[in-house]
């Protein structure tokens, strides 16, 4: 929580507050622990377990505590990987070293696949346009999903609808590799740091903090959005269309990288969920 101690704000801003989500949720009252899922040997086969109700603790527990963090395992960055992990790990040989990056790599990449699901709820023509609704579904994570540091670690939805000739009639929620840069009007799942001006502060400098505002609110554990896109179907659009959809998840904000690291790498997403399906034949009339 920021207050006056910390921070530029009058009253209270609650900023993290993942305990307290857990503390709430099915999870805390099955008696359902932290570590039963980031300490247990093979943390996404827990969570698959307890997303089917069954809440038996693990066996035994391990020290690796897979977490969110999958950029700490982003082999593709290179030597940058290095200089975010803080240099090597003494006493492993090379090999050794990658082996252990990689089977971190894994278990995070498993717990977060874990954690979400998208589905269709609805795809209904209406005049010249098509009415799409999508659960983003939180099936795995003991809290909100995302959660912690919610202005720099966040989530948005990718979607992309296809006519017959596999030419694009809609998309929205793209990401730029390059540049590192979202689509601007993507729905996403982010709280902002706001400074006496109200202007954003993109690079979670706490004592300039005045207030903190949702984008839009994390969705807590065992529960989901339904988002809604309206599209307008151009003149003689022909089906079956083809949906592709994708949640992704970030944990850094490129100016954060650029401004307090005063690193020119692009942090890449990593996709939590993906839909691909075709769209019944009749559904434009």
């Amino acid at each position: 929580i920021y207050d006056a101690s910390m921070s530029k704000a009058t009253s209270p801003q609650d900023v993290q507050s993942t305990y307290a989500e857990w503390r709430e949720s099915w999870y805390a009252a099955q008696g359902v622990t932290c570590q039963d899922c980031h300490m247990a040997p093979d943390p996404a086969a827990q969570i698959m377990a307890l997303r089917e109700g069954r809440v038996a603790k693990p066996a035994r527990y391990s020290h690796a505590f897979v977490g969110a963090n999958y950029l700490m395992f982003e082999t593709g960055l290179g030597e940058t990987l290095t200089f975010l992990r803080g240099g090597t790990v003494p006493g492993l040989t090379a090999d050794e070293a990658d082996a252990a990056i990689e089977a971190q790599r894994k278990a995070t990449h498993d717990l977060l696949r874990a954690a979400a699901g998208l589905e269709l709820r609805k795809a209904k023509a209406q005049g010249d346009a098509l009415r799409l609704e999508i659960a983003v579904r939180n099936l795995g994570a003991g809290h909100n999903l995302p959660t912690g540091v919610s202005d720099q670690k966040h989530m948005w939805l990718e979607v992309e609808l296809l006519d017959a000739e596999g030419r694009p009639v809609f998309r929205s929620g793209a990401f730029d590799a390059g540049a590192g840069v979202t689509d601007p009007d993507a729905v996403m799942w982010i709280e902002q740091f706001l400074d006496e001006s109200g202007a954003v502060i993109p690079n979670h400098l706490t004592f300039a903090t005045a207030r903190v505002e949702w984008v839009r609110r994390a969705i807590p554990a065992r529960g989901e959005e339904v988002v809604g896109y309206d599209i307008a179907l151009p003149a003689g659009a022909k089906g079956p269309f083809r949906l592709k959809a994708r949640l992704w998840y970030r944990v850094a904000l490129q100016d954060l990288v650029y401004q307090n690291l005063r690193l020119e790498t692009p942090v890449p997403p990593f996709a939590l969920a993906d839909l691909d399906l075709t769209l019944p034949e009749d559904i434009l009339p």
